[in-house]
């Protein structure tokens, strides 16, 4: 199972893929150019991004933390507090 981690902070967001026990990929992105990218009329949809940085994003279990955590919207998503 692939589970996607964003941590949505008021500067970067952290993007972080695990596979099993594997990490996949970590990345940090600037938040305004990750709102750009994922905006729409309901928040934030990290499913617009279908390759980020040349990796296609596919997992099966997305969860979010941090200051804009309830702003990332995907059906199914687990929301966590970052406390």
């Amino acid at each position: 199972m692939k589970t996607l981690g964003v941590d949505v902070g008021s500067r970067y967001v952290k993007l972080v893929a695990f596979g099993g026990d594997e990490t996949l990929f970590m990345e940090t992105v600037d938040t305004i150019a990750f709102y750009t990218a994922c905006r729409t009329g309901n928040g934030l949809d990290i499913g617009r991004l279908n390759f980020f940085r040349g990796r296609p994003l596919d997992f099966d279990h997305l969860v979010s933390t941090g200051y804009g955590r309830y702003n990332v919207k995907l059906s199914g998503a687990s929301v966590i507090s970052e406390i």
